[in-house]
């Protein structure tokens, strides 16, 4: 028995009577999922991705290691133990700090979620942390090559930090990718 049903603007076809419950159930699940990342996607949200022609333990190590991110990002390197509850700093060559957060999540060489904050300038300093996730995973058919993905998020009471990470982390990919794949930098500073 084949049947068309109507679930939450989703149209699906039921077949046979004695799968109605299994498919129909699963089909709610479904619905349930497509539903939340509907309502993920209203929250405001910065995503940027790149391909790198490196593996995912140097794009790690690269993001992480702060004579490497001196070379990529603004000329900052990053500071921190690197383990969950700690914290981290952003310093530019002026010893002066340009960002902090803490270090929510970690799986090396594949994710880093991090909170984020801009103590240096006057428009950002008194915000609430924003959130930044890095996403690194092997491309599925292209040998060699690295997807990084970063997605910044929780912005709703960080708005001026939204802006300035919504130019940088480009900027911050590009530079990473320059580094990886040939050494030098983006820029000639």
């Amino acid at each position: 028995m084949v049947r068309k049903e109507l679930i939450g603007g989703i149209q699906f076809i039921l077949i046979r009577k004695s799968l109605n419950k299994r498919c129909y159930r699963f089909n709610i699940s479904l619905k349930n999922e497509l539903d939340r990342e509907t309502n993920m996607e209203n929250k405001p949200r910065h995503v940027n991705r790149i391909a790198i022609k490196a593996t995912p333990e140097q794009v790690w190590q690269a993001i992480t290691d702060p004579n490497k991110t001196s070379k990529f990002w603004y000329n900052c390197s990053i500071r921190s133990n690197w383990e969950i509850g700690s914290s981290f700093e952003l310093w530019n060559p002026e010893e002066k700090k340009l960002a902090d957060g803490i270090i929510l999540e970690m799986a090396p060489p594949h994710k880093l979620v991090m909170s984020w904050q801009f103590p240096a300038f006057p428009d950002t300093a008194s915000e609430s942390p924003s959130r930044i996730t890095w996403e690194i995973e092997s491309h599925s058919e292209l040998n060699g090559v690295t997807l990084v993905s970063v997605v910044h998020d929780e912005i709703e009471k960080a708005t001026n930090t939204a802006k300035i990470l919504e130019m940088g982390l480009p900027i911050v990919l590009s530079g990473l990718k320059t580094l990886l794949e040939t050494g030098s930098t983006l820029t000639s500073e």
